[in-house]
This record gives structure tokens, C-alpha cells and sequence, in this order.
């Protein structure tokens, strides 16, 4: 089928999409940003489009995981249904819309606020040396512990949805390096290594 002729709808069920799904869904931790809910089905929310792009060429800077009532608020096409359904008058379904918008606001200055500090903050040991990387011991508190079942089924999986080693790293609170063995005594192969 010609890229073109696909709907949006279409275009959300492509396996590139579902991965970039998966991927925010995973950084986001499985939870709306807005409100923090884990027990509603999840959607990825674009905080902004790029014409000519599909969805799964979206940065994941641009992508949040919101909870389906939190993205239906949002959602200027899913106001109308959500207002019917509800039987809420469309002054309290404003008031709920803003304050989702508040809290994505919030979360985008505190992910911009974060990556900016990591990036610019060396970190200073008890011996005296700067770290390559800040607060080391903070970002991987994991570090020289025993791999769980659990740990290992979420590292298959963010493996698996695309990640990098790097934010899989921070995700697991290890380091790229045990990540990497990790994944390698799973049975993995990393995209950089060579056939053998």
C-alpha cells in the first residue's frame, strides 16, 4: 500500500509506530504524565506535528504518555464525544483540559530542566576527580547488583521496543557497560556487533 494513500489511523497501527510507543511508554514509566494514573490505558500524545511527517518520525521529545481521559481533554476532536458522555458542561471539561495542559507543561520544563543539568554538571568524587558522569552513583544505584527476573524481562523489553544502551542504562540504574553483558548472556545481539 503506497505511504501516501495510508490514514492516520493506519499510519498508528505501523510497527514503527508501535515501537516509538513502546519506547515513550517505557521512558515515561508507564504512567500519564499528567496525572500520574497507571491503571487506565495509555496513549502517546504529539505536543506538537511536523507536516509531511509520520508519526513515528516524531522526536521522542515531542511525544508524552498521557492516560485516555487526560488525552481526550487535550484532544480537541475527543472534547465533543468526551462532553456527551460525561454530561459535563463544557466549563468543567475546560477547566480539566487546562490543568492537563499545566501539568505537561510542567513535565516538559522538568525533563528539559534535568537534561540540561546532566549535561553541563561534572561531578567531583571523594578523591578529588571529575566523573565522566555526574552523580554516578545516583544514576546507578543498580550498579555491581544481581540482575532479578523482573529487571531482566524490562530489559528484554526496552531492548526489544528499540532503545539505546544509554537510556536503558538510566532506565535500569546501571551502567551501558553491564547493560550491554547483560543483554549478551540473555542471548542478544547488539546492533553493533559483528557476525560471527
Amino acid at each position: 500500500m503506497d505511504k501516501a494513500r495510508l490514514t492516520y489511523r493506519e499510519k498508528l497501527l505501523d510497527p514503527r509506530w508501535q515501537r516509538m510507543r513502546l519506547r515513550v511508554f517505557v521512558r515515561d514509566r508507564w504512567s500519564c504524565v499528567a496525572c500520574g494514573a497507571t491503571s487506565r490505558t495509555l496513549h502517546v500524545h504529539h505536543l506538537s506535528y511536523q507536516a509531511g511527517k509520520d508519526p513515528w518520525e516524531s522526536s521522542p521529545d515531542t511525544l508524552a504518555t498521557l492516560c485516555r481521559l487526560c488525552h481526550r481533554l487535550v484532544s480537541p476532536a475527543a472534547m465533543a464525544k468526551l462532553l456527551a458522555e460525561r454530561g459535563a458542561k463544557a466549563e468543567e471539561l475546560d477547566t480539566a483540559a487546562i490543568e492537563v495542559e499545566e501539568a505537561i507543561l510542567e513535565w516538559v520544563n522538568r525533563r528539559r530542566t534535568f537534561v540540561e543539568a546532566a549535561a553541563r554538571a561534572p561531578a567531583v568524587n571523594e578523591r578529588g576527580f571529575v566523573s565522566s558522569c555526574p552523580n554516578w552513583r545516583e544514576l546507578r544505584p543498580r550498579a555491581g547488583k544481581v540482575w532479578t527476573p523482573d529487571e531482566d524481562a524490562s530489559l528484554l523489553l526496552e531492548f526489544d521496543a528499540g532503545l539505546p544502551l544509554d537510556e536503558i542504562a538510566l532506565l535500569r540504574g546501571r551502567g551501558v557497560f553491564g547493560v550491554a553483558v547483560r543483554l549478551f548472556k540473555l542471548g542478544r545481539k547488539l546492533p553493533d556487533q559483528d557476525s560471527a
